[in-house]
This record gives C-alpha cells, structure tokens and sequence, in this order.
C-alpha cells in the first residue's frame, strides 16, 4: 500500500445486520415444552466483584416464576435458596403454592443478605397433574452504588424431570 492510498472503511451497518442474522436462533425455532414437573437450577448473584480490588457490589435478587400454559394451574413444590458451598440457606415455601394459568409468583431477596455469597443458587421444583406448557424461571438482580447500575437475568435450566 503506497502512502496515498487509504484503506476503505468496512460498511458497519450491513456487517452488523449480518452477524446478527447469522448467529441469532431463527424466530419461532424454539419448541414448545411440555412437563408434567421439573427441578430447575437457577443462578443467583448476590454480589459481584468489580474493578482491580475486587470491590464488592451487593444487588438484591428477584425470583420470578412464570405459568405459560394458558389454560392448565401448576403447582410450586419447593423453592430452596443454597449458599455458594451448596449449603440450603432458606427454604421459601412451608407449603406447596399452585399458580393459575397464565399466573406468576417472585420471591424477594435483598440486596443486604449476603447469606448466599457470590455463587448461590435457586432450585425450584413444580408439578402438575397433566402436562402442560413449562414455565419460564428466571432471576433479575439489580444493584444501586453511586451513580452506577447493575441489572441482569439468568433462566432456570432443567436438572431433573419430575413424574408425579
């Protein structure tokens, strides 16, 4: 390349539309589950560390357990809160919940327990008596320090298949 001559830019608009197309799942590819239960693993980050010092960022936790089948209730068996060395922190349900169709329910940690250190989890556990669509379970955390903000989701992932 002789000193006049000037590279041409790479069009960033068209590169980007085509990476997005070409690693986004096609719309409508994702299968409908059904279950008649589950266990699910859901993450939780109670605090995270950031920048050079490892300086603690407490975010509060917001479990949200959502009944996508429109016309068939399930049921929340257990929802079971472990520490980071899988130790049960705090068992939230002292009775079996059952969520209407279309229904949701969220349980609440705050920002201010730490008890769950910075590998805790959730595993939820639900049933119903004939198959219906699986719910979607997932867990916002959020965090205010200064002028920043922290927000983010983690989904449940299935661990075990329940047959009751």
């Amino acid at each position: 390349m002789t000193v006049t001559q000037r590279r041409r830019p790479v069009p960033l608009l068209p590169t980007t539309i085509f990476l997005l197309f070409l690693f986004a799942a096609p719309i409508g590819s994702e299968e409908i589950q059904f279950s008649r239960g589950q266990a699910l693993y859901i993450p939780v980050y109670s605090h995270i560390f950031i920048g050079n010092r490892e300086m603690s960022f407490n975010l509060s936790a917001n479990l949200s357990i959502r009944n996508t089948d429109p016309d068939q209730s399930l049921t929340i068996t257990s929802v079971r809160y472990y520490d980071s060395d899988g130790k049960l922190v705090k068992e939230y349900l002292a009775d079996p919940k059952p969520l209407k169709p279309m229904g949701s329910a969220y349980f609440f940690i705050p920002a201010s327990d730490t008890s769950g250190g910075w590998g805790a989890n959730f595993i939820v556990t639900w049933s119903s008596r004939i198959a219906v669509n699986t719910p979607i379970i997932e867990c916002v955390m959020t965090g205010i320090k200064g002028s920043h903000s922290l927000s983010f989701i983690t989904r449940g992932k299935p661990i075990r298949e329940n047959t009751p």
